[in-house]
């Protein structure tokens, strides 16, 4: 079998109901001109489409509030199916109260008798935005996604409800209190526990991605939230070592594998990856769901490799030094090597320390603009050095940057001046 691995694309159409018309040819979608309104809102401008649904950006004619609108084609319409699926995913929605669950605002039907859902806006990348973008991913990166994502699907499990379509593409990285953090979302093909039997609602078809279908499910058998345990370990290793662990030429060949193939070990793809993170995933990719870890165990042992992992990572103490005219200031930062990403946290320190000169000068005559100046040039020095030079650095470096060497431009130098710049003058 050829190891040739499809385009993300190719292998992330979903099998169709052939009850629901997904499986017939483009009709007419009914795209809504900007303007539109929907339910309270005002639509803006079309940001998806899918094989089911366009999603755009809309503002609340009332509210202060932004939101994704998701409408139903046009061509669907008289297809149930596709419908109740759209409605079902309002109603999950609206049940899994969760940080890591895309929030639902509102839902209701346009005159054409199209089903709509408003949903939260999301600005940010997707994981497989980013996995296409840097290739593999740091390990405790990865590890932290996991775990936020794990959480997320762990209280939707509590729900009864299996999410059975997990892919990158389903999972986006916003900017949270401390740090990045995520929002599971398309909940359209997920499989909610009927209370009455406790069992599975009946399914008429076999949903998913063939990337990151679990082999009972591609069986069309029974499914659990052991079976997004498994898409949940196949993301793992696509975003630590750049690929899935099985691909092919043809959707049939890689389920198949899911079936058949034992996966890959990390560590043979991508050594540097911890001994207990290539286990942990490896058990995830168990073929039978007995041998899968549930969700929140998953999340318990990710803490304890985390744990361990941190303490081999090096915290940088960046000393910065600027000469700017007569004035010379200093000042010094740590940031853990193996997180250069900007969070608060980094803001504040950076802050801080291009601060520091001002107080310790405040009210000293004729130094106001001069401090105020070396306070902006050293915090766009830091910004810079943390932003491009972190990752590169052993640990205790001391770094020394003259104000000529500095460039102050563009969007750093407007966050300079925001965060600084104004400060700085209001303590003097």
């Amino acid at each position: 079998m050829s190891n040739v691995p499809m385009g993300r694309r190719a292998l992330s159409l979903s099998s169709a109901d052939p009850d629901d018309g997904l499986d017939e040819p483009r009709g007419d979608r009914g795209v809504l001109a900007v303007g539109t309104r929907v339910g309270s809102y005002r639509l803006e401008r079309a940001i998806a489409e899918g094989g089911m649904a366009s999603v755009y950006e809309a503002v609340h004619e009332i509210l202060p509030r932004r939101a994704a609108i998701k409408v139903l084609h046009r061509f669907l319409l008289d297809r149930w199916a596709a419908r109740e699926r759209l409605l079902q995913e309002a109603r999950i929605l609206e049940a899994l109260h969760h940080p890591g669950v895309v929030r639902i605002f509102d839902a209701g039907m346009l005159d054409d008798g199209r089903p709509w859902i408003a949903m939260e806006l999301l600005e940010g990348l997707t994981l497989g935005q980013r996995i296409n973008l840097h290739g593999k991913l740091d390990p405790l990166e990865v590890i932290e996604l996991l775990g936020r994502t794990a959480a997320a699907l762990a209280a939707a499990h509590r729900a009864g409800v299996i999410h059975r379509d997990l892919k990158p593409e389903n999972i986006i990285l916003v900017r949270g209190a401390n740090g990045p953090t995520v929002r599971v979302i398309d909940w359209g093909i997920a499989r909610v526990q009927d209370e009455s039997t406790g069992r599975l609602t009946r399914a008429n078809m076999t949903p998913g991605t063939p990337l990151y279908m679990s082999p009972e499910q591609a069986r069309g058998k029974p499914v659990d939230g052991r079976s997004d345990t498994y898409a949940l370990g196949v993301i793992a290793c696509e975003a630590l070592t750049g690929s899935p662990p099985f691909t092919g030429e043809t959707p049939l060949d890689v389920v198949i594998q899911h079936l058949t193939a034992e996966p890959p070990s990390l560590r043979s793809r991508r050594p540097e990856v911890p001994a207990a993170l290539d286990q942990l995933v490896l058990a995830m990719l168990a073929k039978e769901p007995a041998g899968r870890p549930s969700m929140e165990t998953l999340q318990a042992r990710l803490d304890a490799i985390a744990d361990d992992l941190r303490g081999d990572y090096d915290e940088v103490t960046v000393e910065m030094e600027v000469e700017l005219d007569d004035d010379v200031v200093s000042g010094e930062i740590d940031v853990p090597r193996w997180r250069p990403r900007w969070t608060p946290q980094v803001e504040r320190a950076l802050c801080d320390t291009a601060l520091a000169p001002v107080r310790a000068h405040r009210g000293e005559a004729g130094k106001s603009e001069t401090l105020a100046l070396i306070a902006t040039t050293l915090l766009t020095a830091l910004m810079l050095f943390a932003a491009l030079a972190l990752p590169a650095l052993g640990a205790h470096t001391r770094h020394t940057v003259r104000a000529d060497h500095v460039i102050i431009g563009g969007q750093l130098a407007n966050f300079a001046t925001s965060h600084v710049l104004d400060v700085a003058r209001d303590l003097h």
